[in-house]
């Protein structure tokens, strides 16, 4: 999908910067790879680069980790 947004947007208005960031990033994330930092960069497997790898969570650490409640509270007409 990204490929195709900075096609577009290279081809039909002339944008040459997507081009340049695509490349780069597509660098960075080899190299911020646990695998490639593991066996190519020859880092310890401890800490962060042990197995299983964790993923990070779509909202942060900090969304879990808050205390909160989310009530539920339904009508007693809806469930009659």
């Amino acid at each position: 999908m990204g490929i195709a947004m900075m096609s577009v947007m290279h081809i039909y208005f002339k944008f040459t910067q997507p081009l340049f960031i695509q490349a780069l990033m597509g660098v960075k994330n080899i190299y911020d790879a646990k695998p490639v930092a593991i066996h190519i960069l020859g880092k310890p497997a401890i800490g962060d680069l042990k197995r299983p790898f964790k993923t990070a969570s779509m909202f942060g650490r900090e969304f879990f980790s808050l205390p909160f409640h989310i009530p539920f509270s339904c009508p007693n007409s809806f469930l009659s």
